[in-house]
Formats: structure tokens, C-alpha cells, sequence
């Protein structure tokens, strides 16, 4: 299993749009933990930002294609356009 660091970036997603998005998932969101052990959001600047590690990229294009971009269809929110890197080494320590 190749783990896959993804980073998404962008001017037009904003900390509220983001928690629109998490509130339309709902426990979809939350499925996903075993197949996505990382997600972490801030603000850098003007742009808002989410990386997450998966565990491949199968799980990546199931969860955007199955629950993620209808999401942002349904809100009407353009997806960012993702940065994806395989990770040569993932470490998890508590």
C-alpha cells in the first residue's frame, strides 16, 4: 500500500465554505478515517488550505469522486485543484 500526501490550496475556499462542506458530508466525512488516517485544515494568507495523508490512491478517487465532488456541486463551489505526492515514508507515533 503506497500512502499519498495530498495538498489542496485555494483563494476562493474560505474557513466558512469549508465547514459548509464538512456539514454537507456529514458521516461520510467521518467514514473515511480509517482510509484517510491525516486531514488537517488552516489559513495561509488569502488562501485556505487542507492536506491529507491516504492510504492510496484508489481511496483518494473513490471519496472524490463518490462524495466529494458532489459536494462541492451541490454548493456550487469549484474543487481545488489537488497537489498529490507519494510519500516515501509515513511514521505514525501517538
Amino acid at each position: 500500500m503506497s500512502k499519498l500526501l495530498v495538498m489542496f490550496e485555494s483563494s476562493e475556499l474560505t474557513q466558512e465554505s469549508y465547514d459548509n462542506i464538512l456539514k454537507e458530508m456529514g458521516d461520510k466525512e467521518k467514514e473515511q478515517y480509517s482510509k484517510r488516517p491525516i486531514h488537517m485544515s488552516y489559513q495561509n494568507g488569502d488562501k485556505f488550505c487542507v492536506i491529507d495523508v491516504w492510504n492510496s490512491q484508489a481511496e483518494l478517487e473513490e471519496f472524490a469522486a463518490s462524495t466529494l465532488g458532489p459536494v462541492f456541486a451541490q454548493l456550487g463551489i469549484a474543487p481545488p485543484q489537488p497537489q498529490v505526492f507519494p510519500i516515501y515514508r509515513y511514521v505514525n507515533t501517538p
